[in-house]
């Protein structure tokens, strides 16, 4: 299967996708997601069914084009024993610029790197008011049919 090499593979981007969902859900600025879990997150919102190891070479080649870094977790227990864990996962800009390219995932990319979009264009309240109690965004449709301007404050 053929695909752009400037962006993931499909079962790369379900990755990327899921890892973003993952991360904003809990509202950090990384995840820490099982391989299993993360099989089963993919098969349930993408559509793809893979198994471990073609998980891990896809996860491989992320780490390799710089799209993901990914740290082994680890903790000891009451005994002083090392406790392997989920990996813990932080997405690098390239892959935050290419999800930010697709229209449904943008908006949980700027969410994740609390950007807030700035709406210039919509007047506030105390902008709305005039001092006859009327609305300046308010006209009626004969009005508007005739070319009636709005009034100017």
């Amino acid at each position: 299967m053929k695909w752009n090499h400037y962006e993931p593979p499909p079962i790369g981007a379900g990755v990327l996708k899921t890892l973003v969902a993952v991360t904003d859900k809990h509202h950090k600025h990384y995840c820490r997601v099982g391989q299993g879990k993360l099989l089963i997150l993919l098969k349930r919102f993408h559509g793809i069914d893979i198994c471990r190891s073609t998980l891990c070479e896809s996860m491989r080649f992320l780490r390799d084009n710089h799209y993901i870094k990914s740290y082994q977790g680890t903790h000891r227990n009451k005994y002083g024993k090392v406790v392997f864990g989920p990996n813990c996962y932080y997405l690098l800009p390239r892959a935050l610029n290419w999800l930010k390219s697709l229209v449904g995932w943008g908006e949980k990319v700027l969410h994740l790197l609390r950007v807030r979009l700035s709406r210039h264009n919509v007047k506030t309240l105390s902008w709305n008011y005039t001092g006859f109690g009327d609305f300046l965004g308010v006209q009626s449709l004969k009005d508007e049919i005739k070319g009636v301007p709005l009034p100017i404050s």
